[in-house]
């Protein structure tokens, strides 16, 4: 949902209290299309976030601390040098457009007083962050643009800013007559389709609730509006670009995920979706972009390495299936071999030169006749023995598939592991984890320059750690990387090992400290690694566990792989509500 022009309006306004005066302590740039300002302000320090991303443009004071890259883009350190000291004079919007500036006051090298403008225009693809001088002059920009590319306005270093073309709408910013005008307007088109073309500052879910407000639930055009449905039109616009009744407002599903969120309280959707009301703009936002962001962000750090996954698992499918069918091939081999024997026991009545014998197959019932087909050329000892070694081949062969095969197989539990790692991963270290892993295993070459990372636990990285109801320490593997460690270096002899059986999954350790660990912790790790697995049926999950004096990891095993025996299994349930509690176990 974008941000619309008279949102933006009461967003702005909110953030030009809190932050009018505030100072800026650091920039940050934790993605190429979001700057993050930390602040010092009157009620502390905040974090003011400006996003020029195509799908979530926005400005908004956030709590998220967002991972920075260990090396800061250009503008990000351009604008370090410009704004880092700067004090904050103001947060304003250009008139019912999707833009907004942040005008700051600093000091120059020669102990001037000087003014820069951050603009952040929010116009989807078009979204972009520009650094002004007190003259307007861009200094820097997120996405420049020249007039060779064809566009209305250039934005490169130098040039005097120009806002970007205003549409050809009615603007009630500068005359207010102009919503009775839209309101009493004549046209064939629907309601709301006529208020989206013609007037500034509407997203098409307010369009809707204004046609809504005068119309109900019926879809009526301009024309079909009686005088009473005309001027309530009337006084729902001007009561919108006046902000009676403004209030932030996120709009939920039955699930309770944030669906749109607005300014005003829809009531367009009747009972579809549930009103929350918000105590800020700031707050509606961070609420609305906090899961679709994180998802966004973390799909464009995992693509490359999902299409790696990907098509190595289709290519290992493939190879399987053309190796199974190859066995198939082999099922018949015994034949060669009695061939041989029935040709070799009745070399004497074997004509030479005849194309084929029928002689007694003893190995049946009853000896029944048995056509053997001959090379003409050979003689009927040549003709046993080339069975014979078609035999051998064939034998030799299926050993050496079914090799091929198991290794296959195992290579395809492996992937689907990593393909649950990359699903599990949060942080940028995760997915490095990740990528190395797959750098070693031969799957990705190496950057050049890049030497390589350490595992887990040598490193930042540590496994996910939950407490039981019973006090016991619970820990589980995000990663291969992680659950090596778990098994060969964390883990105590007398520690619990658990798994799901039959598909890929977190290892979860329990550490029993020497104790003796009871059933409900047992019980509780098990759902654990149920619900960290790729389990098909989460009511009914086959989980195997065994102390870790049992487990074993093979020298020159793929990562995450390894042996057991002597185990137990358990069949539990995936509960979310249980993770929650043992997460509350956790941090108290």
């Amino acid at each position: 949902m974008p941000l619309d022009a008279i949102t933006l309006t009461h967003l702005t306004a909110e953030l030009n209290a809190r932050l009018a005066g505030a100072r800026v302590d650091k920039v940050y740039m934790p993605d190429k299309n979001e700057v993050v300002l930390l602040l010092r302000a009157k009620e502390g320090n905040l974090r003011l976030l400006l996003s020029a991303s195509q799908n979530s443009a926005r400005l908004q004071i956030t709590r998220v601390q967002r991972e920075n890259p260990k090396v800061p883009p250009m503008l990000c350190m351009l604008l370090r040098k410009h704004l880092v000291g700067a004090r904050v004079t103001g947060v304003f919007q250009e008139p019912l457009e999707r833009v907004a500036r942040v005008s700051l006051e600093t000091v120059s090298e020669l102990g001037d007083l000087e003014q820069r403008h951050l603009v952040l225009e929010m116009m989807g693809n078009m979204s972009n962050l520009i650094l002004l001088t007190q003259d307007e002059t861009v200094l820097a920009a997120l996405r420049y643009v020249d007039l060779s590319e064809g566009k209305t306005r250039q934005l490169i270093p130098g040039v005097r800013y120009r806002l970007p073309p205003r549409q050809d709408k009615e603007d009630p910013s500068m005359d207010l007559e102009a919503l009775r005008r839209v309101a009493f307007a004549s046209s064939e088109l629907p309601c709301d389709r006529y208020l989206l073309n013609n007037l500034l500052g509407l997203s098409p879910l307010l369009a809707r609730e204004m046609a809504f407000s005068a119309c109900g639930g019926e879809t009526l055009t301009m024309d079909a509006l009686d005088d009473a449905r005309r001027e309530a039109l009337h006084q729902s616009l001007l009561a919108l670009f006046l902000g009676e009744g403004a209030q932030p407002t996120l709009l939920l599903d039955a699930e309770g995920t944030p669906v749109d969120f607005s300014c005003l309280l829809i009531a367009q959707y009747g009972s579809l979706y549930r009103r929350e009301q918000c105590e800020s703009y700031s707050e509606m936002l961070e609420q609305f972009y906090a899961l679709r962001d994180a998802a966004a962000r973390k799909k464009q750090r995992t693509q490359q390495l999902e299409k790696v996954v990907k098509r190595a698992t289709e290519r290992t499918s493939k190879k399987l299936s053309h190796q199974r069918a190859e066995k198939n091939d082999f099922a018949d081999r015994d034949k060669y071999r009695i061939f041989g024997e029935l040709l070799t026991a009745n070399l004497a009545s074997v004509p030479r030169g005849a194309p084929f014998v029928e002689l007694p197959n003893y190995y049946e019932e009853n000896s029944p006749l048995l056509r053997i087909p001959l090379d003409v050329a050979k003689s009927p000892a040549l003709n046993a023995q080339t069975y014979f070694k078609k035999y051998q081949k064939a034998k030799n062969g299926e050993q050496i598939l079914l090799e091929q095969i198991e290794k296959g197989e195992q290579e395809l539990v492996y992937l689907d592991s990593v393909g649950l790692a990359l699903e599990q991963a949060e942080t940028q270290d995760e997915i490095d984890a990740v990528r190395e892993e797959l750098i070693e295993s031969g799957y990705l070459a190496r950057p050049r320059g890049d030497q390589g990372k350490k595992r887990a636990g040598k490193t930042g990285e540590k496994p996910m750690r939950f407490v039981s109801d019973d006090g016991f320490v619970i820990l589980v593997g995000k990663n291969n990387a992680q659950n090596d460690w778990l098994v060969t270096k964390l883990g105590e002899k007398q520690d619990w090992w658990l798994h799901v059986l039959g598909c890929a999954g977190s290892h979860v350790l329990v550490q029993s400290g020497g104790a003796c660990v009871p059933d409900r912790t047992l019980e509780q790790a098990a759902q654990l690694a149920a619900h960290f697995s790729k389990a098909t049926d989460p009511d009914k999950v086959p989980v195997t566990y065994t102390q870790l004096r049992n487990v074993k990891k093979p020298a020159g095993a793929k990562p995450g792989s390894v042996v057991y025996f002597s185990s137990q299994t358990a069949y539990v349930k995936s509960s979310p509500d249980l993770l929650k509690q043992l997460e509350k176990n956790t941090a108290t």
